[in-house]
């Protein structure tokens, strides 16, 4: 499992890199079959809390994530820095 707040990021440019390859998703008006696809690759502890949001726009829905994957990430490391010292 990757660590790091770079996880949805690199996810995300490689979701966009190939699902151009993909004759169904790649037309007009099929926001909601990516955004379904896209959160169907996240990690579980991820996709857990932005998934209620039914989010139908694939840039929001990779911006919110992202947002979420940042502060679970500072989360860790605060807590991490914390119980170090």
């Amino acid at each position: 499992m990757k660590q790091g707040s770079m996880y949805v990021v690199e996810y995300a440019g490689k979701f966009y890199e190939l699902f151009r390859f993909c004759p169904y998703i790649n037309v007009e008006g099929a926001d909601e079959s990516k955004c379904i696809k896209f959160e169907s690759g996240l990690r579980p502890e991820i996709y857990q809390y932005v998934e209620f949001h039914e989010i139908g726009d694939v840039a929001t829905l990779v911006k919110n994530y992202r947002i979420f994957d940042e502060a679970s990430n500072a989360k860790t490391s605060f807590y991490k820095m914390v119980n170090d010292k």
